[in-house]
């Protein structure tokens, strides 16, 4: 869903949100007209961007590599630098405020053994019955209970909001102002998955492992994630223009990741689509193996939240 078909914001917020996006990420002033964005951006600019980008994907388990020897503030600094854009308090607030639909707007998810003692991905959502359906557009989606999203969470469940920027204008500024700096549309997903209580047991994982048919910038809100990338598996995969099936945990077990990654707070990852990506929340030993003394201080949520902004799906010469 674009930008453009969000309702009722406000002017001032998005503009406010817009030029402070601009200047922390892509480090230059935001473009007011389209034309401007789109036509006079020079090569230097690009550079500068993809730098940024290749700066915050921090891969083989060197989260804290550019972090070293920072102080307790510059550190603070960086966790922070996404604060804002959405939390898991916001989340609480959104499911109790709006009347949000299974399939539309949510779904609750969980990566796990079936019957058979095999990982599969199962969905949590309440589906109305197709049968009972006369006509697509009449289809009454059925909206999500509180208590009912929460107690599925707390079973170890992720929740992922399908359109968090209807409900949240600082999401909706930041997809508005990607899609001026792309010239395409920009969509937006957030996922919350629960981290493990104790250290015995198993991380929680939301979904299989899979590719995309989108360019995927993942940006790490709250807790952490481990995420491990997988180069596409044959030529025919190389930048796909439909999403993969779900793999097994066999066919990924012959593939050698490129990134096997913690995110933390303020971390920012980037993958091409076609890329097969898995990630889960990790145990809190893990968490504190692998970052810096001055970061372990801050190291307090149980959870993990991430907001995926995708961009380009359907956008290349074939589909013109």
């Amino acid at each position: 869903l674009s930008t453009k078909h969000k309702k009722n914001d406000s002017n001032n917020v998005i503009e406010k949100y817009a030029d402070e996006f601009f200047d922390e990420f892509l480090g230059k002033k935001r473009p007011h007209s389209e034309s401007t964005s789109m036509h006079k951006k020079d090569d230097n600019e690009k550079q500068k961007l993809s730098s940024k980008q290749k700066g915050d994907s921090k891969n083989n388990n060197n989260h804290s590599n550019n972090k070293n020897e920072k102080s307790k503030e510059e550190i603070e600094k960086y966790q922070n630098r996404l604060n804002g854009f959405l939390s898991k308090k916001d989340i609480h607030s959104l499911l109790k405020k709006y009347p949000m639909q299974y399939g539309q707007d949510l779904n609750v998810t969980k990566y796990c053994k079936n019957g058979n003692g095999e990982m599969q991905r199962i969905t949590l959502d309440l589906l109305p019955d197709p049968q009972q359906q006369s006509d697509e557009e009449d289809i009454e989606y059925i909206v999500a209970e509180s208590k009912d999203v929460w107690a599925n969470y707390d079973d170890g469940c992720s929740v992922r909001l399908l359109c968090p920027h209807k409900y949240n204008d600082r999401v909706y500024a930041l997809l508005s102002s990607l899609e001026l700096e792309f010239g395409c549309m920009v969509g937006a997903n957030a996922y919350l998955t629960p981290g493990p209580e104790r250290d015995n047991i198993s991380s929680h994982q939301g979904f299989a492992p899979h590719y995309d048919d989108i360019e995927a910038f993942v940006l790490q809100l709250e807790g952490y994630k481990h995420w491990k990338v997988y180069p596409p598996m044959s030529k025919g995969e190389v930048l796909p223009r439909e999403s993969s099936r779900d793999y097994t945990l066999k066919e990924i077990e012959e593939v050698q990741p490129v990134i096997d990654v913690i995110l933390g707070p303020g971390d920012i990852l980037y993958m091409p689509r076609g890329w097969i990506h898995q990630a889960n929340t990790p145990k809190m030993s893990q968490i504190r193996d692998m970052v810096n003394n001055g970061e372990k201080e801050s190291i307090n949520e149980n959870h993990s939240l991430h907001l995926t902004v995708s961009i380009m799906q359907n956008w290349s010469w074939v589909d013109l």
